[in-house]
């Protein structure tokens, strides 16, 4: 089975704004079946808004890369959960996004958010889930762990 990891929104975005690079090398990864990506409707909604204040000519390629990768789209987080990972991560929606995350049960979290997530290795201790920049999981994909 291949690993399951869930995308943080600037992963995704980064990946349908260049044809090039880490984010967009994962998704054609997942489009192999070779990881099956997973995101949130927060997620969806969070990359919606930003392609269409930023750059709305790619709006309508977004759904077609959503379904050509295979990414697995979950519902939100329940409060529940997010207010457990508030305790740790205080921003309320950087909480639900982990929250979610967590919910889905994957074999890790990648995100390019280096202030809110990958230079804070005690939210990957207390949420008890490898948080990776989407280039250390291509490593580790590489080197099959």
């Amino acid at each position: 089975m291949p690993p399951r990891a869930f995308f943080d929104a600037n992963v995704v975005f980064s990946a349908v704004l260049s044809s090039r690079g880490v984010p967009r090398e994962l998704l054609l990864l997942a489009a192999r079946d070779a990881i099956q990506v997973v995101i949130s409707q927060q997620i969806v909604e969070e990359i919606k808004r930003n392609l269409s204040k930023k750059y709305p000519e790619l709006l309508d390629l977004f759904p077609s890369l959503l379904t050509e990768a295979g990414i697995e789209v979950i519902e939100d987080a329940s409060q529940c959960t997010v207010e457990e990972v508030i305790e740790y991560v205080p921003y309320p929606p950087d909480a639900a996004v982990l929250a979610a995350a967590l919910e889905a049960q994957v074999d890790c979290f990648v995100t390019g958010d280096k202030k809110h997530f990958l230079s804070k290795p005690q939210i990957e201790d207390q949420a008890g889930l490898s948080i990776l920049s989407p280039r250390q999981f291509l490593q580790r994909l590489a080197q099959g762990s």
